[in-house]
């Protein structure tokens, strides 16, 4: 095997990656180098060696030949020039730096080592012919030709040039790294003057144009940034006026009264009207238009309809407040929104709570308020009106609302009615919306009919109706579903009758000792109430009065049959029963409050008492300060009792929502 001559060391300076390349080679060797002499240490020392044949030792001899051909290599490549002639290399330097010929030093004690690696391992070759073609184990192979000594020798040496070898390159690299930066200047400077001011000015021109541009990058994106501050402001600005506009409007439509009437009316008399949200389907012939059939799937107008104090405006209530309605109407809104809206009419009260006007208002203010992105669409004249004085910085609180346009507003909320939203109106007391020119009274009935009919072609409206069964809303609803609510009400009146008469003892004795004819009396009441609830409450509590005169059930009766079968000539006769000596106050009673009812959202028992007993005089004298609550309890007390007394039940002091008793209502 040949050998690898020795390099002349006048060198040439290596670049920085030359440095690196041979530093790299030598790195390769030492390991392969340290792998091998290590292996066969160990292997001398063993007691059975391994098993070992020609193809093995050749394959190392080879391996470190060609690192060693790598080394030789790595330092050609740094060289300025180079010269080889048979087994030997020349390399002529103009000039080496101390670091250069320190790497390149070992580098050719390196290649001195492969050198003597090679030839022990050309001693392990077994020639042709010989009697033994492979040794039996290498450690008998290694110790003929490899003394102990001889192996230490060379890994001392291999760990010495490692070490050696990792200060001098990075000292080299450094070096090398700080020159070439020197020549860099050294070039700058062997430029002419104008070359050099004109790299100079370039340098500078660039800087400035990097500056400028940062400046002007920083102020473009200052003026975005406030542009798009102003803008956000700007737009919550305008979004703060839409809502004053929208809250402006739905402030118009509302009045204090919009309520007060469905929360006066009594609420059901226990155990009574439960039959109306009850299916119908299991009846064969049933005497109404099933109400539960219409809410879950039917469409158009529901009319029920009755005679005066038969129970409507209750039934109303009853149905409109119940949760059963609510599931019943969310069944047919088949998963879109559901509004509903109700307003309760009511001629004793005042203008809002008995006019179409008022009606039309409260029904837009109800769903206006849970959608207030249709009051634009709805008001779209009006809206855009306000906004551009809300813009102007001049406000016109103030709105004038015409009947016509209330109703043109009221159809377009109908129209915006759609699979995702339905709407089901409630109205009750339709013939209590009085009219303001009386002699046209029957076409204003006719106008407000019909507006709900043609609302309720859309699918996806439908209202609910009362009033008496006036020819005018025969011929608007005649073919749509209803009930006729005294026809019904049989049951509901029995049970009512029974369960006042049951909470009297005298009553409840005359029971024991006269069954039948207390049934015969029961019986008498309910057949002469022809389903006019009012009539049979003014009646039970005629008769619960005679009994503190212990009458007996023949007297009852006979006080039963000289009551009138109206209510207008009941009402009349009840009057003419009232004791003369309360006459006067009776008659200050009841005007004071048809007056008051007429002009206030609601008159109290506070109100009508302070109103029937406090003069002028004590006003001014004795009402500095706010009054103590047992004087308001003293006072409602005495005008319950007085109505009782002096006005015979025509009106009654009663409480629907649990609110303190100067806050009861008056019907």
């Amino acid at each position: 095997m040949r050998n690898i001559a020795t390099p002349h060391t006048n060198m040439n300076p290596l670049d920085p990656f030359s440095a690196l390349s041979v530093a790299s080679s030598v790195v390769k060797f030492l390991d392969f180098s340290c792998q091998v002499v290590s292996k066969a240490r160990d292997l001398n020392h063993s007691a059975d060696g391994v098993s070992i044949d020609h193809a093995q030792s050749e394959a190392a001899a080879k391996r470190l030949a060609n690192l060693a051909e790598g080394m030789r290599a790595s330092l050609q490549l740094g060289s300025a020039t180079s010269a080889v002639s048979g087994n030997e290399f020349v390399l002529v330097f103009r000039h080496a730096l101390p670091e250069d010929k320190a790497i390149k030093v070992l580098c050719t004690s390196c290649i001195e080592i492969s050198n003597q690696l090679i030839d022990k391992f050309g001693k392990l070759r077994v020639t042709a012919g010989t009697k033994h073609r492979r040794w039996k184990s290498l450690r008998q192979a290694l110790k003929s030709v490899w003394s102990k000594k001889a192996i230490d020798d060379i890994t001392r040496k291999l760990n010495s040039y490692r070490k050696e070898l990792e200060g001098h390159v990075l000292l080299s690299l450094s070096t090398k790294l700080r020159d070439f930066q020197l020549a860099q200047d050294e070039r700058f400077s062997s430029l002419d003057e104008r070359t050099q001011q004109s790299t100079q000015i370039l340098a500078l021109t660039s800087q400035e144009a990097h500056f400028k541009l940062d400046q002007v990058l920083q102020r473009t994106s200052a003026e975005n940034l406030q542009l798009m501050q102003n803008e956000s402001q700007k737009f919550a600005i305008a979004r703060e006026l839409d809502r004053r506009v929208d809250s402006m409007i739905l402030e118009s439509l509302r009045f204090s009264a919009m309520n007060y009437r469905q929360e006066d009316i009594c609420k059901p008399y226990q155990n009574t009207y439960k039959w109306v949200l009850k299916d119908t389907d299991h009846i064969s012939h049933s005497p109404w238009s099933s109400l539960v059939q219409w809410l879950r799937s039917g469409n158009g107008v529901y009319w029920m309809n009755g005679k005066a104090g038969s129970g409507k405006s209750t039934l109303m209530r009853y149905v409109y407040e119940n949760l059963v309605t609510r599931a019943l109407l969310r069944s047919w809104a088949q998963g879109g929104e559901l509004q509903l809206a109700a307003f309760f009419c009511w001629y004793s009260g005042s203008t809002e709570q008995r006019s179409k006007s008022g009606l039309l208002r409260s029904l837009l203010y109800d769903v206006l308020l849970q959608h207030r992105e249709l009051i634009r669409t709805v008001f779209a004249d009006e809206w855009m009106e306000q906004r551009s004085l809300c813009y102007s910085g001049s406000l016109n609180v103030t709105f004038t609302w015409h009947v016509k346009r209330l109703q043109r507003a009221f159809v377009q909320l109908a129209q915006s009615a759609d699979g995702r939203m339905k709407m089901c109106f409630f109205v009750d007391g339709l013939d209590e919306c009085d009219a303001a020119d009386q002699d046209n009274l029957n076409e204003e009935h006719y106008s407000i009919a019909q507006l709900f009919k043609d609302i309720s072609v859309s699918p996806n409206v439908k209202v609910c109706l009362s009033s008496r069964p006036w020819l005018v809303f025969e011929q608007i609803f005649s073919g749509f579903p209803g009930l006729h609510l005294q026809d019904l009400t049989r049951d509901d009146i029995r049970v009512f009758v029974f369960d006042k008469f049951n909470s009297s003892q005298k009553m409840q004795q005359l029971a024991r000792i006269h069954p039948k004819l207390y049934e015969e009396f029961v019986t008498e009441i309910i057949t002469k109430s022809d389903g006019v609830f009012l009539w049979v409450d003014l009646v039970v509590m005629s008769l619960l009065r005679g009994l503190q005169n212990q009458d007996e059930l023949p007297q009852l009766q006979e006080r039963l049959r000289g009551l009138p079968t109206t209510l207008e000539k009941l009402f009349q006769h009840m009057l003419d029963r009232v004791d003369p000596i309360y006459l006067p106050e009776a008659c200050r009673i009841l005007l004071i409050y048809e007056s008051a009812s007429r002009h206030a959202p609601r008159v109290t028992p506070l109100d009508l008492d302070l109103a029937t007993t406090v003069t002028h005089q004590e006003v001014l004298s004795r009402y500095e300060k706010p009054m103590e609550v047992p004087e308001i309890a003293f006072r409602v007390h005495r005008l319950s009792t007085k109505l009782k007394t002096h006005c015979l039940g025509l009106l009654e002091v009663h409480d629907n929502s649990g609110t303190l008793p100067e806050r009861h209502a008056i019907s």
